[in-house]
């Protein structure tokens, strides 16, 4: 496995027309204003079209794909040259899943695992909605000349990146519905700076109990989901705070994370400062594995719903049974709308149970 680059990189994507260009100025903006030094990775599509390749060309997704790779390398090496370095990519690599079908996509890729490729590049992507669904009176197609969807298609291609990128550890989605264009571009860039810990990221989600009689294969076909395994420990803290490593992927395509968590006194969030990290590291953190504990496996279920990021949570081994829903609130005063085909199996919310934190099960198993 390639080394683990330390520089942290965001990736902002999304269906045409989305504000992608204005909403990147003002990040970077807002970055220089904190005392970071921004990168800023042009959209490669528009690269090579605005070079007069055309869309048709049977070889334009082989040079975007190769283009961002390329551009991927090349400025995270120019940001190891400056103090507090923030890359942001105008789209990423999974973007291409949008444009040709996944055995191309998967051809195009290889030898690397998609997987892969997801998670261990970016440390959020932030996904913004296309204007046609929900701001439709401002899509157009005149400030790009790369653009040429129609509102149905622009839609429709929204839909497939979202897809394209379910399963990233860290997705945060920008709607359009009930909110101004400067809310959307200030919601944005205030994700982004929780994301890199200015102040700090904020971790606050709504967590329900579901009936074991619940079957992942109820989830109705027609929403996109991705299934990753997981296996969590909890590590002996070098501070008061609660440490964690996580190994989350399928042999030979893992990605290894720490994470620090700390409680906010009277309140459900929690503070989390997660990043990437080293096969070598993970392992020599994992010696660090707190006593008498137990290692959580589980496989972690994501998908979207009426734009909300849920995690569905099948815990194996000794928890075998459990399972627990989460939805990540990463707009202040969003409407949670539950899944329909989950609801009857819903037993109880379970936000700030103590009983049904990880920290708490790895330590003592589930107590009735």
């Amino acid at each position: 496995m390639k080394k683990i680059i330390d520089v942290p990189n965001i990736c902002f994507t999304g269906g045409p027309c989305g504000g992608k260009t204005t909403i990147l100025a003002a990040s970077t903006d807002s970055l220089i204003s904190k005392g970071f030094y921004p990168f800023v990775v042009q959209e490669a599509a528009t690269i090579m079209i605005g070079g007069n390749v055309k869309p048709d060309n049977p070889h334009l997704q082989k040079a975007i794909f190769k283009t961002q790779m390329h551009l991927f390398k090349t400025f995270n090496a120019a940001a190891k040259h400056v103090i507090n370095p923030v890359v942001l990519h105008d789209r990423g690599a999974l973007d291409n899943r949008a444009y040709i079908s996944e055995e191309e996509f998967r051809k195009l890729i290889a030898p690397r695992r998609l997987e892969h490729l997801r998670d261990s590049q970016f440390k959020a992507i932030i996904d913004l909605e296309t204007a046609a669904n929900g701001a439709e009176e401002f899509y157009t197609l005149e400030n790009n000349k790369a653009r040429t969807e129609s509102p149905e298609e622009a839609r429709a291609l929204d839909v497939r990146l979202q897809q394209a990128w379910n399963g990233h550890p860290k997705f945060i989605m920008i709607e359009n519905k009930g909110i101004s264009f400067e809310e959307k571009k200030d919601r944005a860039v205030g994700a982004l700076l929780g994301v890199l810990g200015f102040p700090v990221p904020i971790e606050d989600e709504q967590k329900y109990l579901i009936d074991p009689s619940f079957d992942v294969s109820m989830i109705p076909k027609n929403i996109h989901v991705v299934d990753s395994p997981i296996v969590q420990d909890y590590i002996v803290s070098l501070s008061k705070d609660s440490e964690r490593v996580r190994m989350r992927g399928i042999q030979d395509c893992e990605i290894y994370f720490h994470t620090i968590k700390r409680s906010i006194p009277g309140s459900t969030a929690n503070i989390e400062e997660e990043k990437v990290i080293s096969k070598s590291l993970y392992r020599e953190l994992l010696s660090r594995k707190l006593p008498l504990t137990t290692t959580i496996r589980k496989m972690r279920y994501t998908f979207l719903f009426e734009n909300n990021y849920f995690e569905l949570d099948v815990f194996l081994n000794k928890l075998n049974g459990l399972m627990l829903l989460e939805i990540e609130k990463t707009v202040e005063g969003r409407e949670i709308v539950l899944p329909d085909f989950l609801e009857k199996y819903i037993l109880k919310e379970v936000t700030g149970d103590p009983r049904y934190s990880n920290a708490q099960l790895a330590r003592y198993g589930l107590q009735k």
